[in-house]
């Protein structure tokens, strides 16, 4: 096909004119446009493209021994802050929820009750989403970190 568009830029190179350009493939004829025929060869454009997709769509199993050492450290790094993280915020769920229990079961009666137990429990469901966002981003990095750890 390259061959084909190459012979087709080097007519409109010499001079001539296309009227038409089309190919058929599964019996369905295609219209090209004739703009992309300038004289200008294909062949060395569509060899770079095919080149640059298929090194994008390689699988990433090229990684040099230095920087593949170094990615499976920091990925353990990554999950050993996210299990910090997640135990942090585990505890600051107890602990609204303690205080919450507390408020909800005091005599008071004052508006700053109320107050109380909205912020507790809109901190209680703060900490709820990002325990949920770091045990995500914490399974992603461990499916990461086995990924690397079975390439080798």
């Amino acid at each position: 096909m390259e061959a084909t568009f190459d012979f087709l830029s080097s007519l409109v190179a010499r001079g001539d004119t296309l009227l038409m350009a089309y190919m058929v493939e599964d019996n369905k004829r295609i219209d090209l446009p004739l703009d992309a025929f300038d004289g200008s060869p294909f062949l060395e454009a569509m060899q770079d493209l095919q080149q640059e997709w298929q090194s994008i769509l390689a699988p990433a199993t090229d990684v040099d021994a230095v920087h593949y050492k170094d990615m499976l450290v920091l990925l353990q790094k990554r999950i050993r802050q996210y299990e910090t993280s997640i135990s942090m915020h585990e505890r600051m769920i107890n602990q609204f929820s303690h205080w919450l229990r507390q408020m909800q079961n005091s005599s008071l009666t004052s508006p700053g009750r109320e107050l109380f137990i909205r912020t507790y429990q809109r901190m209680i469901d703060l900490h709820r989403t990002h325990l949920a966002r770091d045990r995500f981003n914490s399974y992603l990095v461990r499916n990461r970190l086995n990924q690397l750890s079975s390439a080798v």
